[in-house]
């Protein structure tokens, strides 16, 4: 069954209740999910990259960043997904400069049973060491006030 949406509405059966992830690896590979998206403007991929200096049309900048989203699953048996990604194509990004101030982030499922929050970025970053299994120094610098940010689902 297709109304129109986009994933994996319909009734379940035993052949298309695969694993969530699994089936979400394999968006990118849907030739209805790719043609449903197009019409929103939009691309399915599983490599996103940003550089807010980058030329129009080029895939070459001073600080491209390319990111790709993983799952990765211990049962039944381990195995790692690379999950697609429903964005603007990636010539035509578009992205908001937004001060770290004003980007939150959630912190507290770091460590078992405790209490989620939301902090800024800038204040994360300032204290990384207590959010992450890393003894890292800081990664605040003064330089850093304002994020570039793009839309990715």
């Amino acid at each position: 069954m297709n109304n129109g949406y986009f994933g994996f509405c319909g009734t379940p059966t035993r052949a298309n209740s695969q694993n969530l992830a699994e089936k979400l690896s394999c968006l990118h590979l849907d030739a209805f999910a790719r043609k449903r998206a197009e019409k929103f403007g939009l691309d399915i991929v599983t490599t996103s990259w940003e550089d807010n200096a980058r030329s129009k049309n080029s895939c070459w900048g001073p600080c491209i960043t390319d990111m790709s989203l993983g799952v990765k699953e211990d049962k039944p048996h381990p195995r790692d997904f690379l999950m697609s990604m429903i964005r603007k194509p990636n010539y035509r990004d578009e992205t908001c400069d937004t001060p770290i101030e004003k980007f939150c982030v959630t912190v507290g499922n770091e460590k078992k049973n405790s209490s989620l929050k939301r902090i800024t970025l800038k204040e994360f970053l300032q204290d990384i060491a207590l959010y992450t299994d890393n003894n890292v120094k800081p990664m605040w610098r003064d330089r850093d006030s304002q994020i570039v940010t793009s839309v990715q689902a």
